[in-house]
Order: C-alpha cells, then sequence, then structure tokens
C-alpha cells in the first residue's frame, strides 16, 4: 500500500516539475517517485561505500589487492590440478567449466536493461565524486 509523503521544493523545482507533468500528461507526483527510484539505490551505495572506506581509514576492514586476489585464484586452479593429478588438458577443460559456471546469461529485456544503463549512465553528484576519490585515494595507500 503506498504511503503519502509531504514535501517542499523551492519554486523554480515546483514550476519545471509542473511543466514536465502538462507536457507528460502525468501528475507530479509519478515524476517525484520515480526520481526516488531511480536515485535511491545511488544513494544507498553512497553511503555504504562512505561507510566502507571509514572503516577501512579505521583499520577495522582490510584491503586486498586485486593482484593478490588473482594470484590466489590461479594458485588455487594450480593447486586444484596437482591434487587431481590431472593432465593439461584436462586441467584446461576444467578451468574452462569454472569460466562458463562464472558466465552470467541475460534475457533479451535484462541485456536491453544494461545496456540502456550503460548508456545513460548518470552523473555522480559532487557527494558522490568525493566519495569515489576517497576510496581510491585510500586504496592507493594500501
Amino acid at each position: 500500500m503506498a504511503q503519502p509523503l509531504s514535501i517542499r521544493l523551492d519554486a523554480e523545482l515546483d514550476e519545471r516539475l509542473e511543466r514536465l507533468a502538462k507536457a507528460t500528461g502525468r501528475t507530479k507526483s509519478f515524476y517525484i517517485k520515480q526520481a526516488i527510484e531511480d536515485h535511491l539505490d545511488d544513494l544507498e551505495d553512497l553511503y555504504l561505500a562512505r561507510r566502507v572506506v571509514e572503516r577501512i581509514e579505521s583499520g577495522k576492514e582490510r584491503v586486498v589487492p586485486l593482484g593478490v586476489m588473482e594470484r590466489d585464484e590461479n594458485d588455487l586452479y594450480a593447486e586444484a590440478a596437482a591434487l587431481a593429478g590431472m593432465t593439461t588438458a584436462a586441467r584446461e577443460k576444467a578451468r574452462g567449466l569454472l569460466e562458463q559456471e562464472q558466465r552470467v546469461t541475460l534475457s533479451n529485456r535484462d541485456f536491453a536493461g544494461v545496456a540502456a544503463a550503460i548508456d545513460h549512465a548518470f552523473e555522480p553528484n559532487e557527494a558522490l565524486r568525493r566519495a569515489i576519490e576517497a576510496a581510491r585515494n585510500t586504496l592507493r595507500r594500501a
């Protein structure tokens, strides 16, 4: 069940919203709800990213460089192959099977959604740009 919400908008924003609603035959509430739905995930990600950066900076969370993770994964493949006594061909077949299992298959609808998101990526606001830069700086120090 939808919950009512009251917000205050400055005159300019209200006028823009009114023009859009009249031009499209939709209500202002429709566009406010749409804006919240479209950006709530981004805001949640931003605040989550800030908390992670704070934990990293305070030493409560550890950062593992990508190169170490990839090396560990390759070592794991080699160790598993050696333990199983696999031949090179069998090892390559196992690697292919693992890669196939890690592949994501999208429906046409989902692919269109991902493509649209890539083609029309949002511009991060100033707060998100600062959080991204802070995360980059933290990772460079690690």
